[in-house]
């Protein structure tokens, strides 16, 4: 087991900073009094960083299971999506909270990579999802220390 400062794995020193930055932004530093932070303050903090923030987005399109997409544009700030499913059924607040800290974590952690090292226009001809994190429930809560970017937004 790995300590770092107060907590004692990887996986709730990544989440505890993603809550206490969003504790931050409300003035709530605290991070156990930051959990409670609702959805909308986590919307506001999405919609200062990054371009745009669709809640109502039809992510159908990038298959199954898909509920949220980060969108990097070099030269620009970020775009995100939120699936619609998730901010229709009340029942699904905590999934919301969860997707919206998620995809923040992307704007806040992953931009500049855009930025240093955008993607080639004929690459991104080839692949036009290469600029976009395309992210399930899964790859979320469950994400590979392989796959970094993904484990690093939380």
């Amino acid at each position: 087991m790995q300590r770092l400062g107060r907590v004692d794995t990887v996986g709730e020193h990544r989440a505890g900073c993603a809550v206490q930055l969003v504790g931050e932004f409300v003035g709530r530093p605290d991070h156990q009094t930051a959990r409670g932070v609702g959805a909308g303050h986590r919307r506001q903090l999405i919609e200062r960083d990054a371009e745009d923030l669709d809640v109502y987005a039809d992510l159908s399109i990038y298959g199954p299971d898909v509920e949220g997409v980060t969108e990097f544009k070099p030269g620009r700030k970020p775009a995100v999506k939120i699936a619609s499913v998730l901010t229709e059924d009340e029942r699904r607040e905590n999934r919301l909270r969860t997707t919206l800290t998620h995809e923040w974590g992307h704007v806040h952690f992953h931009a500049y990579l855009w930025e240093v090292d955008p993607p080639p226009a004929d690459l991104l001809r080839q692949q036009p999802n290469r600029d976009k994190v395309i992210c399930k429930r899964d790859s979320m809560l469950d994400a590979a220390q392989t796959d970094w970017m993904e484990w690093q937004a939380g």
